[in-house]
């Protein structure tokens, strides 16, 4: 069986580096969200909660953030077929959406 290079991958899994930022220092600032996941949370529940990973670019750099916001975690698996895109994320009546 041969084994793969680090180089043979898909430049999208090779391009991991990335700056976590809080989700409060993204709160009505313009993104462009290239991307999310759902990890496990280490908090909550025990342990057995999900999070939404969101990765984006701002002013070209790269970021990642977490957040467990429901609203959030729904618009990104709506629209998933349209990523890329430009987004805010705005906090109203205490939920985090995407405008």
């Amino acid at each position: 069986m041969s084994m793969k290079r680090f180089s043979d991958l898909p430049p999208s899994k090779r391009e991991a580096w990335a700056e976590k930022k809080k989700i409060s220092e993204v709160i009505g600032k313009e993104i462009i969200i290239t991307g999310f996941s759902i990890i496990q949370s280490k908090y909550g529940n025990g342990g057995n909660s999900e999070a939404l990973r969101i990765e984006f670019e701002q002013n070209g750099s790269k970021y990642i953030c977490y957040t467990a916001s429901s609203l959030l975690r729904r618009q990104l698996e709506a629209t998933e077929d349209e990523l890329p895109y430009i987004a805010t994320i705005e906090e109203k009546n205490h939920w985090l959406t995407l405008t």
